[in-house]
């Protein structure tokens, strides 16, 4: 995942996004970006728990900190399976 974050730009209220990569796909460029969560303003550190399930994100310019259930995020399902049965896209 990435943060498409511009700490300049916006401030406490603003929203960004984060983009989920797959990437066994990073040379096909924008065909690589499997999915996109809602961010706060300037999403700036990103860190997976321990068991997997979790992505603790903290929003430097608002001042908080999101915490996202992987399970739930449909495109992860999907890429899980793919994964699982080796196929792509």
């Amino acid at each position: 995942m990435v943060g498409n974050s511009n700490r300049f730009a916006g401030g406490r209220n603003d929203r960004q996004s984060l983009s989920v990569i797959d990437a066994a796909n990073v040379a096909s460029g924008a065909g690589a970006v499997i999915g996109s969560i809602p961010a706060g303003g300037f999403p700036r550190e990103l860190r997976v728990t321990e068991d997997g399930r979790t992505l603790v994100v903290s929003n430097f310019n608002s001042n908080t900190v999101e915490f996202v259930d992987i399970g739930r995020l449909g495109f992860a399902r999907s890429q899980a399976r793919r994964s699982a049965t080796g196929t792509s896209r």
